[in-house]
């Protein structure tokens, strides 16, 4: 996998858990409605202009083109919901369910490239099988603490969930 495709990765990857948090969606039903109205292939195709954007912009460009996609062109998604900006400062360095999001894409950018290195995988094969993983669901749930184990060591999971799988 080239740098390039390693920046698209995680650029995904990035816009898949940033429009989760701000729908309160989980990371599997993000790819799914993406996958469901081609926003993962817009992502892909479109990285140059798209990557230079910041959050908010990236979550309304991703409401559009899906109610553009969408027959009746109604987004029936929440509006969307900004962090909390007065946490306290307590609270600031601490992982939690609200701002664990931000941690992921830099950990699913290793899978995916992990996973097109031994098995071939496109970004989509490997986004689809890594987000519908047992192992996605424990990483994006703050309490189990898996955000704190390196790529390499969710990557073993991820296999020995694959190999388990067939």
């Amino acid at each position: 996998m080239d740098k390039k495709d390693k920046d698209i990765a995680l650029f995904v990857a990035f816009c898949i858990e940033e429009y989760g948090a701000a729908k309160e969606l989980s990371g599997e039903q993000v790819l799914d409605l993406f996958s469901q109205y081609g926003v993962t292939d817009y992502l892909c195709n479109c990285f140059e202009p798209l990557h230079t954007q910041g959050r908010q912009w990236l979550i309304a460009e991703i409401d559009e083109f899906i109610a553009i996609n969408k027959k009746d062109k109604e987004c029936l998604l929440q509006p969307c919901v900004l962090l909390n900006q007065e946490k306290s400062r307590n609270n600031m360095f601490q992982i939690n369910q609200n701002n664990l999001h931000l941690l992921l894409p830099g950990k699913i950018s290793w899978l995916v490239e992990y996973l097109h290195n031994d098995y071939g995988f496109s970004l989509k094969e490997s986004l689809d099988h890594i987000y519908h993983s047992a192992l996605y669901k424990r990483l994006s749930t703050a309490d189990t603490h898996y955000w704190q184990l390196s790529p390499v060591d969710l990557y073993e999971e991820l296999k020995r969930e694959r190999h388990n799988l067939f």
